[in-house]
């Protein structure tokens, strides 16, 4: 399964705008908050991978 890194762009409302690392704009995804780990915010990075998103350590 592929591991995806993803850095959190912009949250509005119930939605978080998630860009893929190293990728360019139109990399771009929006994910529900409900799907991601509650202690986001601007700039988190997350990995995506066995279908769920979890923290990174924002040095990777």
């Amino acid at each position: 399964m592929d591991k995806i890194i993803y850095t959190v762009q912009d949250i509005t409302g119930d939605y978080a705008l998630l860009q893929r690392k190293g990728g360019t704009a139109e990399d771009t995804i929006l994910v529900a908050l409900a799907l991601l780990p509650l202690d986001i915010h601007l700039g988190t990075c997350l990995l995506w991978e066995d279908f769920s998103y979890r923290l990174l350590d924002p040095e990777i």
